[in-house]
This record gives structure tokens, C-alpha cells and sequence, in this order.
């Protein structure tokens, strides 16, 4: 019985350290952000990302890259879905924004209906 335990154990040490058994980081994340830039809420926002983006880049404890994709929708629902599908194609996880109700809801619905391919959050 002794010997068994320590076979396993030396087997899991021998898998751990010979690496089969690994996860791997991406070396960069994509987030999108679609919101009006020229609105108040836009001002402030824009900055405010490009700062957040800058500090979790420029730190030494993650490792993954984050990169910030801003698309302005001008207030306008056919610019959101517009933008909403450019994202995707982007391969963004998620989508901060907008401001505006009746675009959020549109992208809403296009990150619910690919959800199943693409994991994509929305965040308003």
C-alpha cells in the first residue's frame, strides 16, 4: 500500500514538472467600448478607459495583455450594430457601453444570439 502511494505521488510530481499539465495565458485580451466620445458621459469615459487600460498594462502582476478597442456609435442604433459586428469580428470578450438605452439593447441582442461561439459580455 506504501508503495502505491508513493508511485502516485511520484507520478504527479513527474506530470506537473514535465508540463502536461498547464494552462496557458493569453498574451493579450481584447475588450471593446462603444459609447457617443463627443457626449458628456463620452469625455469622461475615454480618458478614464485609456487610464484603467494603462495601470493593468503597466502593472507586473498580470501578465495579459489588455487591449482597448473604442468605437463611437454618435448616438445612433445603426452605428451600434454596426460597431457591435466589428467587435466580434475583433474577437472582443466583452463590451463596455454604451450610454444610451436603445443601443444597448441591440448589442445586447447580438452578443446574446453569439453567445454560444463567442463568450461576449455586455457591459451598460
Amino acid at each position: 500500500m506504501k508503495e502505491l502511494v508513493i508511485l502516485r505521488l511520484f507520478v504527479s510530481i513527474w506530470v506537473i514538472a514535465s508540463g502536461f499539465v498547464s494552462c496557458q495565458r493569453p498574451a493579450a485580451v481584447n475588450i471593446g467600448a462603444v459609447f457617443t466620445f463627443d457626449s458628456v458621459i463620452g469625455k469622461v469615459a475615454k480618458p478614464a478607459m485609456d487610464a484603467a487600460m494603462s495601470d493593468v498594462n503597466s502593472s507586473g502582476r498580470i501578465r495579459t495583455k489588455l487591449n482597448l478597442i473604442m468605437e463611437d456609435v454618435n448616438s445612433s442604433v445603426f452605428m451600434g450594430t454596426v460597431d457591435a459586428f466589428q467587435l466580434v469580428e475583433r474577437e472582443v470578450v466583452a463590451i463596455i457601453g454604451p450610454q444610451v438605452s436603445g443601443i444597448a439593447h441591440m448589442i445586447s441582442s447580438i452578443a446574446n444570439g453569439l453567445q454560444g461561439a463567442s463568450h461576449i459580455i455586455c457591459c451598460h
